[in-house]
C-alpha cells in the first residue's frame, strides 16, 4: 500500500541520518580521479549515400534534419562512454548493521571511438573526398575540444558530489559496494549528460545548409 511504502522509506531515511555520523572514518574525503578519453578514429568508406541516409535517420542524435535535396555524404558517430569505479569501505556499527562510504572514486569519460563514414563514390585523393573528411574531422575536433575545455569543471562538480556523500546503512556488507556506486552514479550522471549536450549542440552548429554550401563550393565533381 502507498501509505506503508512511504512510512518505510521515512524510517529508513531517519535510520541513515542517525547512523551516518557514527560511521568510523566517514569524514575523510574520498580520493577522486577523473580521466578524459579522447578516442581513436575508425574509417568506413564502402557505404552508399543511401546507406548513410538510413544510418542518419536511425540515430536521432546525429540527425540534423537535412533540408530538401541534401543527402549526407559523410557521417561521424561519436561513441560517448562513462565508466565509474568505486572503492568502498564497510564498517560494522551494530549486529547485522553496517555503514559504507567511498574511499576512492575513479571516473573515465569521453569518446573511446569515433567512426567516420564517407560516401563510396568519392575516392581517396579527390577534392570531394578530402572536403568530406575535413568536415567530419571538424566534428571530432569539437568533441575532443569540448571534453578538454570542460573536464576540469566536471572534476570540480563531481568532487563536490563526493564530498557531500553521506554513508549508507545496510544489513549486509555484500550489498554495500553496489549501493554506494549506484548512488554516486545517479548523482553525477546529470552533470555528465549536461556536458554531452553541450558537445552535441556545438556540433550541430556546423551542420547547416550554409556550411554545406561552403563545402560544395570547394570542389566541382559532386
Amino acid at each position: 500500500m502507498p501509505g506503508c511504502l512511504s512510512a518505510c522509506a521515512l524510517l529508513a531515511l531517519c535510520a541513515i541520518a542517525v547512523a551516518a555520523p557514527s560511521c568510523p572514518g566517514a569524514a575523510s574525503p574520498a580520493e577522486l580521479t577523473v580521466r578524459p578519453v579522447y578516442g581513436t578514429i575508425t574509417y568506413r568508406m564502402g557505404n552508399t549515400r543511401g546507406d548513410l541516409k538510413r544510418m542518419q535517420e536511425r540515430h536521432a542524435d546525429t540527425n540534423r534534419g537535412l533540408p530538401g535535396q541534401w543527402y549526407p555524404l559523410g557521417l561521424t558517430e561519436a561513441h560517448f562512454e562513462m565508466k565509474l569505479k568505486t572503492d568502498v569501505i564497510v564498517r560494522s556499527i551494530a549486529p547485522r548493521r553496517y555503514c559504507a562510504y567511498p574511499a576512492a572514486v575513479e571516473l573515465e569519460l569521453g569518446y573511446p571511438t569515433f567512426t567516420v563514414w564517407v560516401d563510396r563514390r568519392y575516392r581517396r585523393g579527390t577534392c570531394e573526398y578530402q572536403a568530406i573528411l575535413d568536415h567530419e574531422h571538424e566534428h571530432i575536433g569539437i568533441y575532443r575540444d569540448k571534453l578538454y575545455l570542460h573536464v576540469d569543471s566536471l572534476r570540480g562538480q563531481i568532487a563536490r558530489v563526493i564530498r557531500r556523500f553521506r554513508p549508507i546503512v545496510v544489513t549486509s556488507p555484500q550489498e554495500a559496494a553496489g549501493r554506494v556506486q549506484t548512488q554516486i552514479s545517479r548523482k553525477i550522471r546529470p552533470l555528465v549528460d549536461k556536458f554531452h549536450r553541450i558537445a552535441d549542440s556545438a556540433n550541430a552548429k556546423i551542420d547547416t545548409p550554409s556550411s554545406y554550401r561552403i563545402i560544395h563550393s570547394l570542389c566541382r565533381n559532386w
